[in-house]
């Protein structure tokens, strides 16, 4: 036991489980910054859509499907089971907001239905 005790009292595992949460966190966050917040922002059509139709198009919906699936997996196994609302969205539906209007891009719709909905819900709740 005195052997696995790190100079500072911590047991040697402690130390290491705690190094790999950072990267598990980082993991997200550099996954969700680099491959799916482009992708969120964009007001056009994203690049990596741009100039894509019929099965080419599908193909690209689908890996954007399998990355955002694999970056909430990533969130939950990190934060736990409970997620907020958008991360939900992006999670689940990323692949399904981008395909709705090959014209524009997520970044050019506004939140404001959703955040009206999201204050009537937190009133009913709240108001039981």
């Amino acid at each position: 036991m005195q052997a696995s005790l790190r100079a500072g009292g911590e047991p040697e595992e402690r130390v290491r489980s705690r190094q790999c949460r950072l990267c598990q966190v980082t993991k997200v966050w550099d996954t969700f910054a680099k491959q799916l917040f482009p992708l969120l922002r964009a007001i056009e059509v994203p690049v990596r859509l741009r100039n894509l139709q019929g099965e080419a198009r599908v193909k690209e919906l689908k890996k954007i499907q399998q990355e955002s699936l694999k970056w909430l997996q990533n969130y939950v196994d990190v934060y736990g089971d409970v997620v907020t609302p958008y991360v939900h969205t992006v999670g689940r539906h990323l692949h399904e907001m981008l395909d709705q209007d090959p014209n524009y891009g997520i970044g050019a719709w506004s939140q404001q239905g959703f955040e009206a909905c999201h204050k009537l819900i937190r009133r009913v709740y709240n108001n039981l």
